[in-house]
């Protein structure tokens, strides 16, 4: 295939194949996404208030907010004695090896 026929959108069967693997492949992952979406929204649905003081945050979006809920828990006090517990779990202070 020369340049000029790359241009004008000529491909060939295998091709058209392999777009068509992929076009279906990201359609499927899609819908994977979408659904897992949906069980999580559903399972955090009595958490609401927490995800959104969560969202509140810069930087943090409804997505992160679930997660950081589902990595830490509601009850935070529980989990950890103080921030800097909860930051060092998470990985966000400094380490000296």
């Amino acid at each position: 295939m020369n340049p000029t026929q790359a241009l004008k959108g000529y491909i060939n069967s295998h091709q058209r194949l392999m777009l068509k693997t992929i076009l279906g492949h990201i359609d499927f992952l899609t819908e994977q996404i979408e659904m897992l979406a949906q069980e999580v929204a559903k399972r955090v649905s009595s958490h609401r208030e927490d995800v959104e003081i969560l969202d509140s945050i810069p930087g943090i979006a409804t997505r992160m907010a679930e997660q950081i809920l589902s990595e830490i828990g509601t009850d935070v006090k529980k989990q950890f004695p103080t921030a800097a517990h909860v930051c060092s779990w998470a990985g966000l202070v400094p380490g000296q090896n």
